[in-house]
């Protein structure tokens, strides 16, 4: 009925064994989602930075739109057409580029503008585009 002192040496052993293994499995599971998460997380900022790109391209080619009758020639009838283009050299959106295609649509005395800009960010091979629709009534 007694066991033996070798005997519970050896049974000391595997459980130290176990706690061992299943402690280094938790700890690699650990450290994956940790890696996940912050690859999550760099995604979400350059994703966050090209669309204020978007936005900052959007608002330079409204405000040419509304103010230089050049921009507004270039707004096609019912067809996209590319208007301007250009990259960001500013603190934060270094990496950034943009393009705005425009479109005029004459309703009765009002002309609208529409506006689509495509942004790309792109920050140690990691790449982001979003999209911004605009429009202004001039």
């Amino acid at each position: 009925m007694f066991t033996s002192h070798k005997q519970q040496r050896g049974n000391v052993l595997i459980i130290a064994v176990t706690v061992i293994v299943l402690t280094a499995l938790l700890a690699t599971v650990l450290v994956r989602l940790s890696v996940n998460q912050s690859a999550s997380i760099i995604a979400e900022a350059i994703g966050q930075r090209a669309h204020y790109a978007a936005r900052s391209g959007s608002q330079i080619a409204l405000y040419a739109i509304i103010n230089k009758v050049g921009y507004r020639a270039r707004c096609s009838d019912n067809s996209l057409q590319t208007i301007d283009s250009d990259s960001f050299t500013v603190t934060g959106l270094q990496g950034c580029s943009y393009q705005v295609s425009c479109r005029s649509v004459d309703l009765n005395t009002k002309i609208h503008f529409r506006t689509v800009t495509t942004a790309s960010c792109t920050v140690d091979g990691e790449t982001a585009q979003r999209k911004v629709l605009a429009e202004v009534v001039k």
